[in-house]
């Protein structure tokens, strides 16, 4: 494994998916919308990845999709949802996203500001991963796990979702 400042995709969007689930106690979706934005005065194919409750999944799309013709900074001061990415359809085979705006990987992490507690835990989890490796330690292909056992000391078994067992935890005492 090498230092980086990527995250596996699926970790991403799954991982928030629990963080909201867990932060609300509502059930959450993660919805990959296509959208038109604009470029250099050109539209272009875009591809945004959001969480938002179960409940509000067709209201959220709607209300995305009359955010097309915006530029891309722009359509993400506007949404009202958790904001995980927003790429070009062409970059649909990437496997990461970069928590690191000076990356030249083409999915980077976009969270908007309700939401940048989350992006925060992605970005301690990084440093955390970079420092195991920078001194030759065991990195679990699950490190996501491993980083939030070491933070919080809560030892945890292998069929729940991280967050899943967390809010169990806390739901005994």
């Amino acid at each position: 494994m090498e230092i980086n400042n990527r995250i596996s995709y699926e970790d991403v969007l799954y991982t928030t998916k629990d963080i909201c689930e867990y932060m609300t106690g509502e059930d959450y979706a993660i919805l990959s919308i296509p959208i038109k934005l604009k470029d250099k005065d050109v539209l272009k194919d875009y591809i945004s990845v959001i969480a938002c409750k179960n409940s509000e999944k067709d209201l959220v799309k709607a209300e995305i999709l009359t955010q097309e013709g915006l530029t891309k900074n722009e359509y993400i001061k506007n949404v009202g949802y958790c904001h995980i990415t927003t790429y070009e359809t062409n970059n649909m085979e990437t496997k990461y996203i970069s928590f690191d705006n000076n990356d030249n990987y083409p999915i980077k992490a976009m969270f908007n500001s309700p939401y940048s507690e989350i992006e925060a835990f992605f970005k301690n989890f990084i440093k955390f991963r970079n420092d195991l490796i920078e001194k030759n330690q065991i990195v679990k292909s699950d490190d996501i796990e491993q980083y939030f056992q070491a933070v919080t000391g809560f030892k945890v078994n292998n069929t729940d979702t991280i967050f899943t067992r967390v809010k169990k935890k806390l739901s005994r005492k």
